[in-house]
């Protein structure tokens, strides 16, 4: 699994995405906006961007994202 330190991540939202992730474990996609008090646009939008670098993705083809890397 690959290794991600957050400092290396310069947006702020993403970021929270991460930690929350890496705290509470896997979550619902539109718990995520919630739980951070974020737009869904921009929610929306952070995600797409982790899911496409592949520091997340989504368990078993549900709704639910986890981390796909190993965040310090």
């Amino acid at each position: 699994m690959k290794t991600v330190y957050l400092h290396d991540i310069e947006n702020l939202t993403e970021q929270a995405i991460l930690k929350l992730l890496k705290t509470k474990g896997p979550c619902l996609y539109g718990d995520i906006f919630k739980q951070l008090s974020i737009s869904s646009n921009e929610g929306q939008q952070c995600i797409f961007k982790l899911l496409s670098n592949r520091l997340i993705r989504f368990q078993h083809r549900t709704s639910i994202i986890e981390l796909n890397i190993e965040l310090k």
